[in-house]
């Protein structure tokens, strides 16, 4: 009864119109205006039956009405919008068939010769045209932008939760974030379970890096609505920024189940495996990615740099080659893609990838570390170049404060290399020494095998189609 006698005084007396409006607080006959609905209700359907000794016309166009605008009257609640000036837009063609009969039987009617009836109609269709053209006019400045349409709405709808959410989404969108988190939070305060206030607030949070009063929003947000997986996904994010691997893992697992054809939650699944050492798991969602997204170059790195680690480089290599063709000065697939090319027997190619990534990022020592060993020990002489290994080793040294095992034994490879076989051992000695007793026995075994070579004045040669030290 409400929403029909509301849409019906809107349509008779168009004012403080509104994209969206809230119900009474009380919905019971206790309120006076619903109780004045029902009475309304009453007499409508009194007259509709009334109406029907002169014509059928009337009866009709209200049926038209009623019948249009029932799915709208929440007895299916498919949205928070409860009623909305777009719901009557269609419905209210039945109101106008039936006003049309009146009108037409006024104009057929007037045999007065003078045309009084007629005029009159004329009149108030003209009036009636340029009042809504004129109250139209200023109604649309309260939609010239998204904000000032949402501030409209909370003026109108003081207590709606859903309004101040959507007035926060607007002032965000514009760049006031203070004043949207505040919008944010009134939306909660006055509707504590309403999933996208949280969600929001829990976004715009995580962006002020702010992440455990936004996981706390988000995980209100996720309990509200548990098949959301885009929840799932930014819960996943933040727990991986704060290091709660195994929780992020859950979460990854949950929103790649929900969303199974979007791409960053495989990726985000990928991710957060190999943050938790799980390499072989991280392999399945990257491939995933990859086929969701293969022009992605981080991705394509990323699945390339775990075939590497686990000692498939000959498959790793097609996928670092694509990461570097896509994003050439990316640092990382660079040197990823030098190890996986001396990784297979092709160190001379690898090279120039060490170089280009040694000249992107002076500052990291992984692919200084990797260039100085193949100038160093490479078997070809054509290859080696002693000068340019000692002086790369060295950098990698300084940048790893002297406290890294293999650096320090490539700085000792090179040494040799240039014939300081005393400053050699004195380096291979040094970097047994810094592992720590019992672990990394493979490494420490080729330490002391080539710390007989430098004891007999001979370099070191690596013969080995997989570098060791990459």
């Amino acid at each position: 009864c409400y929403l029909v006698c509301f849409y019906l005084g809107k349509v008779i007396y168009p004012t403080n119109l509104c994209s969206v409006y809230p119900l009474p607080d009380q919905m019971s006959l206790g309120n006076p205006t619903i109780m004045l609905c029902v009475a309304v209700s009453i007499l409508i359907v009194v007259g509709l039956f009334l109406s029907l000794r002169r014509t059928r016309a009337i009866i009709a166009g209200f049926l038209i009405f009623l019948i249009a605008i029932s799915p709208t009257l929440g007895v299916v609640r498919y949205s928070w919008v409860t009623a909305s000036d777009k719901y009557v837009y269609l419905p209210a063609l039945g109101l106008l068939f039936a006003i049309a009969w009146g009108l037409a039987g006024v104009w057929k009617r007037d045999r007065s010769g003078r045309g009084f009836a007629r005029w009159a109609v004329l009149l108030l269709a003209v009036s009636i045209l340029a009042i809504e053209a004129a109250a139209s006019r200023a109604y649309a400045a309260k939609w010239k932008d998204t904000e000032a349409l949402a501030r409209h709405i909370v003026s109108l709808a003081t207590k709606s939760g859903p309004a101040y959410n959507l007035l926060g989404v607007s002032l965000n969108d514009a760049g006031n974030v203070e004043e949207s988190l505040q919008q944010y939070r009134e939306a909660i305060r006055l509707m504590p379970t309403y999933p996208f206030a949280h969600a929001n607030l829990g976004n715009r949070l995580a962006g002020l890096s702010r992440f455990e009063e936004a996981l706390h929003h988000l995980n209100i947000a996720a309990e509200l609505r548990p098949r959301d997986g885009m929840l799932h996904y930014r819960i996943s994010l933040l727990l991986r920024t704060l290091g709660r691997k195994s929780e992020a893992i859950e979460r990854a697992l949950r929103a790649n189940e929900l969303l199974p054809d979007f791409p960053d939650a495989s990726l985000q699944l990928g991710l957060v495996y190999m943050d938790a050492g799980r390499i072989d798991e991280a392999l399945l969602p990257l491939q995933r990615y990859l086929e969701l997204e293969p022009d992605n170059a981080e991705a394509q790195n990323n699945y390339g740099g775990i075939l590497l680690s686990s000692g498939r480089a000959q498959e790793a290599l097609q996928h670092l080659e694509r990461a570097v063709r896509l994003k050439p000065e990316y640092t990382k697939a660079l040197n990823n893609l030098g190890a996986a090319l001396a990784g297979v027997g092709r160190a001379k190619e690898a090279i120039p990838h060490l170089r280009e990534a040694v000249r992107l990022d002076p500052a990291w020592p992984a692919p200084a570390g990797a260039l100085a060993w193949i100038l160093a020990t490479h078997p070809d002489d054509a290859v080696r170049n002693a000068d340019e290994a000692i002086q790369v080793a060295e950098t990698a040294d300084r940048l790893t404060n002297h406290l890294d095992a293999r650096t320090i034994d490539t700085l000792a490879a090179a040494n040799a290399n240039s014939g300081r076989f005393d400053r050699a051992l004195t380096l291979v000695k040094e970097a047994i020494a810094l592992v720590p007793e019992g672990q990394f026995a493979e490494l420490v075994s080729a330490m002391r095998n080539r710390l007989s070579f430098y004891r007999r004045a001979r370099p070191y040669r690596d013969t080995s189609p997989v570098n060791g030290s990459l």
